[in-house]
C-alpha cells in the first residue's frame, strides 16, 4: 500500500476528529466557553502523604494515605469533603491502586492480613504501599457498607484486586 496516498486522507481525518474534540470539550463549560476543573486537595488520615488512584461517576475518590508516623498506609476514600479510613484485613497496610470504576458503591483493591506468609515469599505487597515490606500475606478485598471482605485466592497465600464492574465482577 503506498502510504502516500493515504496520508493526506489520514491527516484530514485526525484533523476532523480533533476539530470535533475540540468544539465538544468546548461545550461543557458554562456559555461554550473553556471547561471547567476544580483542584480539590485530599486529607490524608494523619500522615504526611496520600494519593488518589480513582474517581467513578458518583464522585468517589479512592487511593491510600499515610497513617500518622508515616509507616503505615490505608486504603481510602474521599466522600463529599469526608476522608474515610477503609481499614485493613488485619495487617498493617491497605490500598487502592488501580482506577476503580465501580458505580454500585463497591471498592476494591489490596490489603495486608494479619498473617505472616507461611512460605516467606517476598510478594510485591509492599509495592502497592510504599511503606516497609512486613512479611504478612496480602488479599484483595472488596469494600462495601463500610466494612472491608476478604477475596478468596487460586489456591496461593497472595492476591489482589484491581478492579470491580457495575455488574459485581473483579478481576485482579
Amino acid at each position: 500500500m503506498n502510504f502516500r496516498r493515504i496520508r493526506p486522507a489520514l491527516a484530514w481525518t485526525l484533523f476532523g476528529a480533533l476539530a470535533v474534540g475540540v468544539r465538544l470539550a468546548a461545550q461543557d463549560g458554562p456559555n461554550d466557553s473553556r471547561p471547567r476543573y476544580d483542584v480539590v486537595i485530599l486529607d490524608t488520615l494523619g500522615g504526611t502523604q496520600g494519593g488518589a488512584n480513582s474517581i467513578n461517576n458518583r464522585g468517589w475518590v479512592a487511593g491510600l494515605a499515610n497513617l500518622p508516623g508515616d509507616q503505615t498506609a490505608h486504603a481510602t476514600l474521599w466522600l463529599r469533603g469526608r476522608t474515610i479510613d477503609l481499614e485493613t484485613l488485619g495487617g498493617p497496610n491497605s490500598a487502592v491502586s488501580w482506577p476503580v470504576k465501580n458505580n454500585r458503591g463497591e471498592i476494591v483493591g489490596i490489603s495486608e492480613t494479619a498473617d505472616v506468609d507461611p512460605l516467606g515469599e517476598t510478594f510485591s505487597c509492599a509495592a502497592f504501599f510504599g511503606t516497609p515490606h512486613t512479611g504478612h500475606s496480602c488479599l484483595g478485598f472488596r469494600w462495601r457498607d463500610g466494612v472491608m471482605h476478604p477475596l478468596p485466592t487460586l489456591g496461593g497465600n497472595n492476591g489482589y484486586a484491581t478492579a470491580e464492574n457495575d455488574r459485581g465482577q473483579i478481576v485482579g
